[in-house]
């Protein structure tokens, strides 16, 4: 159907973009963390665990805002229900 044309266009280019920044985003991390592991000048040729704490806190931070986010959404569902009923029942 031509009327689905535009939609369909839109959307595979929204796909397309999205799929290529998280690839640029998952491959910067990757050479951000790769970077801390390689001995350099600073370290005196030694080897640090820069990269190691790096990555961990980079996901620790991840996925406390992503906690954090999903606690935020069902509690405002909570909130919604509670106000659209007219009573507490909703918040158990």
């Amino acid at each position: 159907d031509d009327d689905d044309a535009p939609h369909f266009a839109l959307v595979a280019r929204a796909v397309g973009l999205g799929f290529c920044g998280s690839l640029s985003t998952v491959s910067t991390f990757a050479d951000e963390v790769s970077e801390r592991l390689r001995p350099s000048a600073a370290t005196k040729g030694e080897c640090t665990c820069a990269g190691v704490l790096y990555a961990l806190a980079s996901l620790a931070c991840t996925f406390a805002v992503g906690f954090l986010a999903y606690a935020l959404t069902q509690r405002c569902d909570e909130l919604d229900r509670f106000c659209h009923t007219g009573g507490a029942d909703a918040l158990r």
